[in-house]
């Protein structure tokens, strides 16, 4: 956990997951969801311009992004109903996958641009994600009193004589930047995740990864109660997950079958599709997955395939095409 190959790439998702949702909450209350994808894709189509050019690709995007942040503002007077967000996103996701698709130097890269590459982060994303994390969390700390304003009570700027448009082009800026430099590690669409999607499932993977981490830390889980019941279950682990997607399906096919649609009853189905699983998992780990099943299963298969190869032997024609024993 804490050697470099693990712990870089960790903490650049980290500091990724802490800036991003609060970025994201911005962007929605401003109905501005889908400038995070036109960032992303027009930061890509800057990183793939950029290694052509035989310049870093990381300023290539960063460059595209902030004049995209810069310029999106004018196109917004002139394109109404978020054309202008839409049409950053079709031009940028254009080049890239032009470039991609003609340039074999551009194709790995731009792989990686929308696949996401987090497991290879070194240094040189990790301390650029992180000073500008900390430069977007003080900037929006200063920003948001003014966008709420703005976004609650557009007519109190007009009345008192003062410029929003400032405040509004380099809130622009700092997203599409934060934008950039989130594709360069995490890719078009884990960027965009990490705005909008599944805000509430990357919180908690975050603090219990952050809670493993402090128990490796402190030896914690080292000391870890002996409950032959977690026991049990840590055991058969492996066939808990390979078993309970079929069981929920079949739940959720009988749920719906049955018209049930009161929170009770819901209550009570995950309950019993829970304990099927593990009773499924206890199965399946005893007949198929034990060290015990598996000698059983591997020596069973290598008898049938010895009584086999022994009949197959004694077929004409057939028997002289296989090997004899030795």
């Amino acid at each position: 956990m804490w050697d470099d190959i693990f712990l870089i790439p960790f903490l650049t998702g980290l500091c990724l997951a802490i800036t991003l949702p609060i970025l994201g909450c911005f962007l929605r209350l401003r109905d501005e969801w889908l400038a995070a994808l036109a960032y992303s894709h027009v930061a890509a189509a800057g990183a793939l311009l950029a290694l052509l050019a035989g310049v870093q690709p990381v300023l290539g995007g960063l460059s595209m992004a902030a004049l995209a942040g810069a310029g999106r503002r004018l196109f917004a007077q002139r394109l109404s109903g978020g054309a202008s967000d839409a049409l950053l996103l079709v031009g940028g996701w254009a080049i890239a996958v032009l470039l991609a698709a003609n340039a074999p130097m551009a194709e790995r890269l731009g792989h990686a641009l929308f696949d996401g590459q987090l497991y290879f982060a070194s240094s040189q994303e990790l301390w650029p994600v992180a000073i500008g994390g900390i430069v977007a969390l003080l900037a929006l700390r200063a920003l948001s009193s003014r966008l709420l304003l703005a976004r609650v009570y557009p007519d109190l700027f007009r009345l008192r004589g003062l410029r929003i448009w400032p405040t509004q082009v380099g809130f622009d800026m700092m997203a599409a930047l934060c934008l950039a430099l989130a594709t360069m590690s995490l890719g078009v669409m884990g960027a965009f995740a990490l705005v909008f999607v599944f805000r509430l499932r990357i919180a908690l993977a975050l603090a219990i990864a952050l809670v493993l981490g402090y128990g490796r830390r402190t030896g914690f889980l080292e000391q870890w109660p002996n409950v032959r019941a977690l026991a049990f279950l840590g055991q058969i682990s492996y066939s808990i997950f390979l078993v309970h997607f079929p069981v929920l399906l079949i739940a959720n096919s009988l749920y719906a079958r049955l018209n049930l649609d009161s929170t009770l009853s819901a209550m009570i189905a995950l309950v019993l599709a829970w304990a099927t699983s593990i009773a499924a998992a206890t199965l399946f780990y005893r007949w198929i997955e034990s060290p015990e099943a598996s000698r059983r299963i591997t020596s069973t298969l290598g008898w049938m395939f010895d009584n086999a190869l022994a009949i197959a032997r004694k077929v004409p024609l057939i028997g002289t095409l296989l090997p004899r024993r030795t």
